[in-house]
């Protein structure tokens, strides 16, 4: 049905008299993998904030399983949907455990211990991150990596239908882009979730999402396939850099590297 899932339809915003958003509709579904790619200033981050409720479309709706965003409250959203930032406050002096129990804020009373199920929640959360081995140390102590996961493992701890990221990968190494990816996939095969990323790296959207979005100037200007949307010269073309296609030799899926401009004098080669 085209009510089921998280959607906006026709969504307008605007934080100055510049639109961010432009008439976008866009759908994610429970157990679907989405990227969502563009430039810089495109309006990514902002769609993912319209999606989670955080901002209100200025012009068309957002709705939740049929029911619109602006009728659920901010707990039962929190329940329902999950968002991954880019950073949290950099000076959260909280250890590890503490900031991912803070995921448990929408099932648990303000003037009460956690319950046996929030433990349960949070050790769960923590343990398909792979935060527990450092979970009595200081957040603001924490790599950027470190914190990314920690927030990750905040997030899951809510046990939400949907998850939303902002570059969940821009501060981590090979190794934990990798176990971060894999996890996302398990996650999403096993609670049935559905996860909808901002992703700078095109050959990361292709390697492990089923769906690519690319946004330009607040609008959608393709969304499909990855394999299919990175064949598409104007798909490439918004990015504004050189680019060569090429297959990845594992899976065949279509990956970009940039083109170089190999002339003498720009390599500083003397003949």
């Amino acid at each position: 049905m085209q009510s089921e899932g998280l959607r906006a339809q026709s969504a307008s915003f605007a934080y100055t008299t510049t639109p961010v958003l432009r008439s976008v509709s866009f759908g994610l579904s429970r157990g679907e993998m989405v990227a969502l790619a563009g430039p810089n200033g495109s309006g990514k981050t902002t769609l993912l904030r319209v999606l989670s409720g955080v901002l209100r479309p200025e012009q068309g709706s957002i709705s939740l399983d049929g029911t619109d965003l602006r009728r659920i409250s901010e707990r039962d959203r929190a329940r329902l949907i999950a968002v991954v930032p880019q950073h949290l406050e950099p000076h959260l002096g909280f250890p590890v455990e503490a900031v991912v129990e803070m995921g448990r804020s929408a099932y648990a009373h303000l003037l009460r211990p956690l319950s046996s199920v929030d433990r349960s929640a949070v050790r769960s959360a923590m343990d398909a991150t792979g935060v527990s081995s450092f979970a009595s140390r200081v957040f603001n102590e924490l790599s950027g990596g470190e914190q990314q996961r920690v927030m990750l493992a905040m997030a899951l701890a809510q046990q939400t239908r949907y998850l939303l990221l902002d570059e969940p990968t821009v501060h981590l190494d090979l190794h934990h882009q990798h176990s971060l990816l894999e996890l996302l996939v398990k996650l999403r095969a096993d609670r049935d979730i559905g996860v909808l990323a901002v992703m700078h790296d095109l050959n990361l959207s292709s390697l492990y999402f089923e769906r690519l979005a690319v946004m330009n100037r607040g609008e959608i200007v393709a969304d499909g396939k990855p394999n299919e949307i990175l064949e598409r010269d104007d798909a490439l073309s918004i990015f504004g850099a050189p680019l060569l296609r090429t297959r990845h030799p594992q899976t065949g899926a279509t990956q970009v590297v940039l083109e170089r401009d190999q002339t003498p004098e720009l390599l500083d080669i003397k003949p």
